[in-house]
C-alpha cells in the first residue's frame, strides 16, 4: 500500500486499519513540514515531529501538524516493521509551492526516509 494523499489522521487511521489484514506493508508519503523544527534548523531521523495524535478528530483545518498525526496513524496500525514513512521537502528548500511553481520540477522533488517513531 502506498498512500500519497493522506491529510487527516482519522482518515489514515481508518484506512490503515481496514487495509491491515490485506496489505503486508504501508508506505506513507508525508511532508518535511511534519517536523516541528523544519525551517528553523536542519532535520534528520532524530528530529521531533509536530504534536498530533493518530486519533485526532476528523475535519481538522489544514496544518503541518496533521501529517505528523498521519504518520503516527500508519505506525499505530502497521508498526515500524510494516511501514515506511517518506518525507518530501518543498520544491525549493524552505519555500511553499505557489501558483508560479514549476509543476514539472515539483513532481520530481526527492523523497527521503525518516526513521519510524513508536
Amino acid at each position: 500500500m502506498v498512500d500519497t494523499s493522506g491529510e487527516q489522521p482519522s482518515d489514515v487511521l481508518l484506512s490503515a486499519g481496514l487495509l491491515r489484514e490485506r496489505a503486508g506493508h504501508y508506505t506513507f508519503v508525508s511532508s518535511i513540514h511534519a517536523f516541528s523544527d523544519w525551517g528553523e534548523r536542519p532535520v534528520n531521523e532524530d528530529s521531533l515531529t509536530c504534536p498530533c495524535p493518530a486519533d485526532t478528530p476528523a475535519s481538522q483545518p489544514a496544518g503541518n501538524h496533521l501529517k505528523a498525526g498521519c504518520e503516527r496513524a500508519v505506525l499505530e496500525r502497521f508498526g515500524a516493521d510494516g511501514s515506511l514513512i517518506l518525507n518530501c521537502p518543498p520544491p525549493h528548500a524552505g519555500d511553499q509551492e505557489g501558483p508560479a511553481e514549476d509543476r514539472a520540477r515539483s513532481r520530481s522533488r526527492p523523497l527521503f526516509r525518516i526513521r519510524q517513531e513508536t
